[in-house]
């Protein structure tokens, strides 16, 4: 992989991937690209474009920013039998097939490259009802990515509308499909187990105390992060308890998950295989410990406004009780403190701050791409891209600066090498970089 040759440039953390394989033939009034494009890889879990999928860009590159961008894509002609086949190979037992028209056109936001998760990948779907994930199982596949991205909207992104009735119809029959059981088969491919294992032999080595409250313990201490309470109090002006607590749901499993390849101890193991069997409880302890928090501050609101003479006091206890500052010694959850010391309970929190700010994030989902598509599919998928960036540029970059000096296309690996657009471009094709003008 020619842009990855850089020393501390990993092909796990490039935004591209390289293929002998010809683009497309090009549309009318469209040079042909006679050189290999460059491939990006879908999160098919997710229906995420993911900058690591296996989409086949006709655009030469990819870009990855620390500012939110957006393009629109549409799913190519060519590639619509193949999404058909894929989804009706996938799901047989569903009675109505899956239609796409080839004019679908979907808005795909970028979320900040520092905002980005890397690790916590696959936007997974949780199924109470299954104990279980709606997602296929996974096996293990060369088109498989153990990194992903988070999509994040902003408030100049495009909104475009697809039919609603092939997407409708796709959602539904996606509701109908039987969830695996086993929660071996769940768990991530190898490819993202060298990511996790960061931490240090002191805690892969270290013993959780499985007390028979740990679950408790656990709700409690999530229950006692002040960054949580706020951030759910965001989230129900937008939503209700229930999708909440599904989300709060979905993100614990993906922490049992994180937990349970981080480390591979046996007491570890199992204390992440508790978590994942107490989803409901853990999620269902932080909803009741908020909603009595909020009856509480409600209550205290109204004193203060029928006391005068007490409203500065009891202000005061508000926002004392509104801050909700965490124990003091987090060893006393029967050893709990040694997972607030783990990559995983990092990645809950940034999963919890993702998930739960519907003002600043929010998943991009493609309406043309609505498909689980089985692991070891081997076709392409061709998506055309057209860049959404002049306003971008006026208001971050004003003058002549070169858009190809601006856009970093390759992700800071460990502090060491990073390409902008204009020298990876110069790099791979330096007959075909010629900057007619500044900005382009």
């Amino acid at each position: 992989m020619d842009a990855t040759t850089k020393p501390g440039v990993y092909a796990g953390q490039h935004a591209i991937i390289h293929t002998t394989v010809p683009a497309p033939l090009p549309l009318p009034n469209e040079e042909a690209l006679g050189y290999p494009p460059i491939w990006v890889r879908a999160d098919q879990l997710a229906f995420v474009l993911d900058p690591l999928s296996r989409l086949n860009f006709d655009q030469i590159y990819t870009i990855e920013t620390n500012v939110r961008l957006c393009f629109l894509g549409t799913v190519a002609g060519e590639s619509i039998q193949a999404l058909v086949e894929s989804f009706n190979k996938a799901h047989p037992d569903l009675a109505t097939p899956l239609r796409i028209e080839s004019n679908h056109t979907s808005t795909v936001p970028y979320l900040s490259s520092e905002a980005r998760n890397i690790l916590a990948d696959h936007k997974r779907q949780y199924d109470s009802r299954n104990s279980s994930l709606s997602s296929p199982v996974e096996s293990s596949s060369p088109y498989y990515t153990g990194v992903s991205s988070y999509i994040g909207k902003s408030s100049n992104d495009i909104s475009t509308d697809c039919d609603d009735s092939s997407t409708a119809g796709a959602e539904s029959a996606e509701a109908q499909i039987k969830l695996p059981q086993s929660t071996e088969s769940l768990l991530r491919p190898s490819s993202c187990e060298s990511s996790l294992k960061m931490t240090s032999p002191g805690m892969l080595g270290a013993v959780i105390d499985g007390r028979v409250d740990f679950i408790e313990d656990l709700a409690e201490l999530l229950s006692s992060e002040g960054s949580l309470h706020m951030l759910y109090i965001d989230a129900l002006k937008k939503t209700s308890h229930d999708e909440i607590e599904k989300i709060l749901q979905q993100c614990i499993f993906r922490f049992s998950e994180d937990l349970q390849i981080e480390d591979c101890t046996a007491k570890l193991t199992s204390s992440a295989h508790r978590i994942k069997e107490n989803l409901e409880k853990v999620a269902s302890r932080i909803r009741n410990v908020v909603e009595d928090r909020l009856l509480e501050a409600e209550s205290n609101r109204s004193r203060c406004s029928t006391r005068n003479a007490r409203i500065d006091d009891s202000l005061q206890r508000l926002e004392s009780k509104n801050s909700y500052d965490p124990p003091d010694d987090a060893s006393e959850f029967s050893g709990l403190g040694l997972i607030q010391e783990s990559k995983s309970w990092a990645l809950l929190q940034e999963n919890l701050q993702l998930e739960l700010s519907f003002d600043q994030l929010g998943i991009a989902i493609s309406n043309a791409w609505p498909v689980k598509v089985p692991r070891d599919s081997s076709y392409q998928i061709t998506y055309r891209i057209e860049w959404e960036i002049p306003s971008f540029k006026e208001q971050y970059f004003p003058g002549l600066q070169s858009i190809a000096d601006i856009l970093t296309l390759t992700e800071n690996a460990g502090n060491t090498v990073a390409q902008t657009c204009k020298e990876y471009l110069t790099e791979t094709w330096p007959e075909r970089l010629v900057m007619k003008e500044p900005g382009l």
